[in-house]
């Protein structure tokens, strides 16, 4: 299976995304996505963007690392399937990292999912030993080992995130 790009493209543009400040994920996986043009659609029915992907190239053995442009910015993404999530770690080329998730749809559209829910994010944060703050603007920032925020992300299930947009291939 092939996920969308503009999903990823549109997931690390929002101001949602987990602002982490540090790579979690050392290698992503190949998780099927497919290069090429997206579009993505937000949840009120407006346009959500363009982005153009293009990979997995290995940057290392084992570790798959997609390229995406979205609005002339470049990202460097990885990523790992989480059940039936995709974890997203995008790596701005100005040095800005932040995590947000994928799940595909079973029309092969994939929504992008973003933190919501503020008591089921805390609680998630603190099984894993993760402090989480909230801006009055900003993405929530997860701060901890490397390893304990990897973790928290992976102890995502869907009912702490919420969709903010959908993706499809282009053309």
């Amino acid at each position: 299976m092939r996920i969308a790009l503009p999903l990823l493209a549109a997931l690390i543009l929002l101001t949602g995304c987990y602002d982490t400040g540090q790579r979690v994920l050392q290698r992503g996986q190949d998780v099927g996505l497919a290069a090429g043009t997206w579009r993505c659609q937000n949840a009120n029915d407006k346009d959500g963007g363009r982005v153009v992907l293009s990979g997995p190239n290995q940057a290392t053995p084992g570790d798959h690392v997609y390229r995406a442009i979205v609005d002339k910015s470049g990202y460097a993404l990885r990523m790992e399937k989480s059940g039936d999530l995709i974890i997203v770690e995008a790596d701005e080329s100005g040095g800005l990292i932040s995590h947000v998730f994928l799940r595909r749809e079973a029309d092969g559209a994939y929504a992008m999912l973003i933190p919501d829910n503020r008591p089921l994010l805390e609680a998630l944060a603190k099984t894993h030993g993760v402090e989480l703050s909230f801006d009055r603007l900003g993405p929530p920032k997860p701060r901890g080992a490397p390893d304990k925020i990897l973790a928290f992300l992976r102890g995502h299930t869907g009912p702490e995130l919420k969709r903010t947009s959908t993706c499809r291939k282009a053309g």
